[in-house]
């Protein structure tokens, strides 16, 4: 706080302010995640960046799916695995990972979204069951799902729930600013 690190905001337009941070990072090409406590929070923000992406052409076309979260699920969209499985084979043999980012490639005639890795590359496709159960939007993620990822920038939305611990991983993702 003493460096001017911090923003304080209302809490009826923190879900906007956010959002609005987050879409000058990505329209700028920068690698950018927002953290929140919750994953009904996390859901909401997510479906509202989706709908930033929408609004401003980033992506186009119907939905190919609905998420666990009940979100829709577009090409281009990015999303977060929930469970381990080895019932979904990716492209290299590896078994998909609760907390894997992956980006929407495709969409298969029987529901099922082609994916590739955010990192490691690999695709995999994925089941409408899976998706249906164990996926969700990741453009925000809890402190827990934040864990071993870093992003360009990060935005951590801090609630009187924040404790002090997940504070500090939401601060630490970005390796620009926080």
């Amino acid at each position: 706080q003493r460096h001017g690190r911090l923003r304080p905001i209302w809490s009826d337009i923190a879900d906007v302010v956010v959002v609005d941070a987050w879409h000058t990072d990505i329209t700028a090409g920068r690698n950018t995640i927002i953290v929140t406590d919750t994953t009904d929070l996390a859901a909401t923000i997510s479906a509202a960046c989706q709908q930033r992406l929408l609004d401003t052409g980033h992506l186009t076309g119907p939905s190919v799916g609905v998420a666990a979260d009940g979100n829709p699920v577009h090409l281009g969209d990015l999303i977060q695995t929930r469970r381990n499985t080895r019932e979904l084979a990716t492209s290299d043999g590896r078994r998909v990972l609760n907390r894997d980012v992956w980006r929407i490639t495709d969409s298969t005639p029987d529901g099922a979204l082609v994916a590739v890795h955010t990192r490691a590359g690999h695709e995999v496709t994925i089941t409408p069951e899976y998706t249906a159960a164990d996926v969700v939007l990741a453009y925000a993620t809890t402190i827990a799902g934040a864990q071993g990822r870093t992003a360009d920038r990060g935005h951590v939305l801090v609630t009187p729930q924040t404790s002090a611990q997940a504070l500090y991983v939401g601060m630490t993702r970005g390796r620009e600013s926080n």
